[in-house]
């Protein structure tokens, strides 16, 4: 698979890092230094207080020496001189010299365990539910209602309309621009009078009504 081949990859990078890191990085060994001898050949690169032999190799071995080029050194009255190369070597009894040497590569790490096949896909959504649609059907209009309608938009409207046409042309204003104003209002009035001689009529029948009981 590709992310198995991208995993090995990634791996074998490291590897190789780690490998040239660590051949890059120097080690010392006692057994490799060089008793009562001078590296002398000037100045070298510099100096630096040291405690001993390894002390100095060590100094000369790690990353700001070594960046500057220390490849060997020599170790005289606790001080280290750090040099580029061994040449001018004379006996000195109080001198102990040596160069770094590369450390062996560690071996690389083991390669990481090749990914899992994924599993199957989970199965895909169902169709959305469908909302229920509201009847949207209209009821149809009561045979009262119809007539009502004829007879406010048939017969009332028009009649109003041309009346009160008819009224502002002979120069009426106002409530006088009612046609028949006067019929109307009588019409209230007669309306209003027959209500209450109903509601008369009604009342002095209930109490008929009532005496009636009373006697029984």
């Amino acid at each position: 698979m590709a992310s198995t081949t991208w995993v090995h990859a990634i791996w074998a990078i490291v590897s190789v890092v780690a490998v040239a890191h660590h051949a890059h990085g120097q080690a010392c060994s006692a057994s490799d230094f060089e008793e009562k001898m001078d590296y002398h050949n000037g100045q070298g690169m510099g100096s630096a207080p040291a405690t001993d032999a390894m002390d100095c190799c060590t100094q000369c071995a790690n990353a700001t020496w070594q960046a500057k080029g220390c490849l060997f050194w020599t170790f005289s009255g606790n001080a280290c001189w750090f040099k580029t190369s061994k040449s001018g070597e004379r006996a000195n009894q109080d001198a102990t010299s040596g160069a770094v040497n590369p450390a062996p590569p560690p071996s690389p790490p083991p390669p990481p365990a090749p990914p899992q096949p994924p599993g199957p896909p989970p199965p895909p959504p169902g169709p959305p539910s469908q909302p229920k649609a509201h009847s949207t059907t209209a009821r149809p209009m009561s045979t009262g209602t119809v007539m009502l309608l004829v007879v406010v938009l048939g017969l009332f409207l028009p009649y109003a309309i041309i009346g009160v046409t008819v009224q502002r042309r002979r120069g009426q204003s106002g409530a006088d621009l009612i046609p028949h104003r006067d019929v109307w209002v009588n019409l209230g009035r007669l309306i209003g009078t027959g209500c209450s001689f109903s509601a008369g009529k009604v009342r002095e029948k209930i109490g008929r009504r009532g005496a009636s009981y009373e006697a029984l």
